[in-house]
Formats: C-alpha cells, sequence, structure tokens
C-alpha cells in the first residue's frame, strides 16, 4: 500500500469515527460528526484524486464495523457519507479533464454546469432516496400522511420532547413536522455533502495541498431541463391530493437546492458588482435565517430569474470577470 493510500484509508476511518461518535449521542459527535463526517472523504478526492475514494471509504466502513460490530450501521454510513461523496466526485472528474486540456502552464478554474451538474445529480439521488423510504414506509390502512403523523406522535411521546405543549398546538405541530420531515432530511442530507466539499477544498487549498484550484462557486450552473422538472413539481405539490401531494410535495423542497444555490451566486456576484463587503453578505444571510421561509421563496426565485436573464453574466462583464 502505497503513502497515499494510508493517508486516504486513515481519513476515511477518521470519518467513519466521527459518525459513530455522533451515532452514540457524544456532544462531540453531535457537533462534528453529523455535519463533518464526510470532510475527510472529500478532502481525500480534493486531494490525491478521485482513485483514492474506494480506498478512503473503505477505511470509513471498516471503522464504522470494528468500532459498533453493527453492519447495518456501515450500509447506513456508505449512503449517508459515501454516495453522497461519490456523486459530487463528478467535480474532480471535471477538473481533471480540464486540467489536462489546459495550456502547459496554465492552471482553469472549474465553474457553470461542471460544478452545477454534479450537484443536481446528488439532489436527484436524493428524491430518489426519499421515494425508497416513502415505498418501504409502513403507511398502513390511512394512508402514508396518517402513518407518518402516528409514527412521529409516538416518537415525541416517548421522547417528552413537547410534553408541556398543549395537546391542540402539539398535535398541530406533530403534523406540520411529518409533512415537512421527510423533504427536510433529504435536503440536509444533500447540503451537508455540499457543504463538506467547499469545507474540505478550503482546507486543502489553504495548506496548498489541494489537488485543482478552488472551482469558480459563484459560476454555478443549473441546466434548464432540471429548472422544468423544478416548476413541474411545485405545480404538481400545488395540485395533487392526499399522498401524492406530500410526496411531489415533498420532492420539490428537495429540488430547490440548485436554484437556492444559483439565486446565492447572484446575491454574491450582486455584493461584489455595487462594492457591498462581506458585512452586507452576513446581514443578508442573518435575515435569512430569521425570516428563512419567505428568503427561501426568494432565492430560489432569484435562482429561476438567473436561468433566464443571465444576470451573473452582465455583472461579472461590468466589474471586470
Amino acid at each position: 500500500m502505497t503513502r497515499n493510500s494510508m493517508i486516504a484509508a486513515a481519513a476515511g476511518a477518521l470519518g467513519g469515527i466521527l459518525l459513530v461518535a455522533a451515532w452514540q449521542g457524544s456532544v462531540f459527535g453531535i457537533l462534528l460528526g453529523l455535519v463533518f463526517s464526510s470532510v475527510p472523504l472529500m478532502m481525500t478526492v480534493f486531494g490525491f484524486g478521485i482513485t483514492f475514494l474506494p480506498v478512503a471509504v473503505a477505511g470509513g466502513a471498516v471503522a464504522v464495523t470494528v468500532l459498533t460490530g453493527s453492519f447495518a450501521l456501515t450500509a447506513f454510513y456508505l449512503v449517508f457519507d459515501g454516495l453522497p461523496v461519490a456523486i459530487l466526485a463528478r467535480i474532480g472528474l471535471a477538473a481533471e479533464r480540464l486540467a489536462v486540456a489546459a495550456p502547459a502552464g496554465t492552471i482553469p478554474r472549474l465553474g457553470g454546469l461542471a460544478i452545477g451538474l454534479p450537484v443536481v445529480w446528488l439532489v436527484i439521488a436524493a428524491v430518489a432516496l426519499m421515494g425508497t423510504g416513502f415505498v418501504m414506509f409502513p403507511a398502513g390502512p390511512n394512508g402514508l400522511e396518517a402513518g407518518l403523523i402516528e409514527r412521529l406522535d409516538q416518537l415525541v411521546t416517548e421522547s417528552g420532547v413537547l410534553r408541556d405543549v398543549p395537546d391542540t398546538a402539539r398535535a398541530a405541530l406533530v403534523k406540520t413536522m411529518a409533512r415537512v420531515m421527510p423533504g427536510a432530511a433529504a435536503w440536509n442530507w444533500s447540503f451537508r455533502a455540499i457543504a463538506s466539499a467547499v469545507v474540505g477544498q478550503a482546507l486543502l487549498a489553504r495548506d496548498r495541498f489541494a489537488r485543482w484550484p478552488t472551482p469558480a462557486y459563484r459560476t454555478l450552473a443549473v441546466p434548464g431541463w432540471y429548472v422544468g422538472g423544478f416548476w413541474v413539481a411545485t405545480i404538481a405539490a400545488l395540485l395533487a391530493p392526499g399522498d401524492i401531494g406530500l410526496i411531489v410535495a415533498n420532492a420539490a423542497v428537495v429540488m430547490s437546492l440548485p436554484l437556492v444555490l444559483q439565486g446565492l451566486a447572484v446575491v454574491h456576484c450582486a455584493a461584489a458588482r455595487f462594492g457591498f463587503g462581506r458585512m452586507a453578505l452576513a446581514a443578508f444571510y442573518g435575515v435569512s435565517l430569521v425570516v428563512a421561509g419567505p428568503a427561501l421563496v426568494l432565492i430560489v426565485t432569484l435562482g429561476v430569474m438567473e436561468h433566464f436573464s443571465q444576470m451573473r453574466r452582465r455583472m461579472m462583464a461590468q466589474n471586470g470577470g
């Protein structure tokens, strides 16, 4: 085994240990494991290349199996960390091809659809996993939504989380949570992988270990067919009744993620174009967190508008690229 292979296996094992710590409920695990357990895998791809990813994933799987003795948890690790990293590793493949095709002495930065397409495929995988979960869920005679509400109410009762909340308010809250939780979980599965890619690349670039230059995130582009699919899902969610409406609505929520990123790219380009500093961006993100619902709708709308209006291209041209 080469030195790079040993480092890749150790990195994967570190990610597996972080996830096991999260499963065991430790403060360290919850704070770091649930958020950053896939960062070592991403750093392996962006530091050594995609060929070392299987070694890192194997190291993580072995660590999880040894520490927990459960093959079910190992399978969960492969889906929770290994699968999203493998999908986003397409960014590394695109960067490798771009570097090979570039003239000697130049170091091109990846951008546009080369960043957007892996994100889109990641979200499609999240929707597929969510759909599989819906199919496997024991809905019972009253339907899927009723089964989700019943199961969530049981978990809330057993945990005692809402024991001081009046019954009427508690029932309404549980019903709302059951409607959005599948989509929120799939959205988070995708987002944490994207965040891990950004963090991993930033850490490597800071120490000059990155295999490729940091992508031009502001140029991320979502393909037109995906924008159309998102609007079809959104309209279907508004019109479809019952359990079908629930499933499609959650799918639309997950599918909004690439458009959120494209909308945020427009915001960052506008901030650079009009001379707003980091404090203005920090204020924007702070307000967005306070009024998350309206902000999400606004940012998604901005992402859709960008596809048709190409606002970023004009702002970058006026700002000197």
